[in-house]
């Protein structure tokens, strides 16, 4: 099954390259990348998606809980704090980054 979910990622890869605002794209590939544990990387392509697609509080949420399960606290409030000042006063961004927060005390950009 790897073998496919790779082909798979190659194949979602070329389909950005092509045209790079389609949003289910960005999708599938973030949960291959997942499900492949290449979770930096997936991280990376969330976080493109809500650069690219602006419109959308939950891509910039999804980019922020990886890097945050990955224990990138900075990383992860970097993009809580671009998302709301987009979206103010989004309860699950705020929820999100009130839980976030108080890990990156202690933490530089480099940890």
């Amino acid at each position: 099954r790897s073998g496919r979910v790779k082909s798979g990622v190659a194949r979602l890869r070329q389909a950005l390259e092509h045209g790079p605002s389609e949003p289910p794209v960005y999708d599938r590939l973030v949960t291959a990348l997942v499900w492949l544990n290449q979770i930096a990387e997936a991280a990376a392509v969330a976080e493109r998606k809500a650069d690219i697609i602006k419109s959308d509080p939950q891509s910039y949420l999804r980019a922020a809980v990886i890097w945050a399960q990955q224990e990138n606290w900075i990383r992860s409030v970097e993009i809580l704090h671009r998302a709301l000042a987009q979206f103010p006063h989004h309860q699950a961004l705020e929820r999100i980054l009130a839980e976030v927060l108080p890990r990156t005390l202690g933490h530089t950009a480099s940890n």
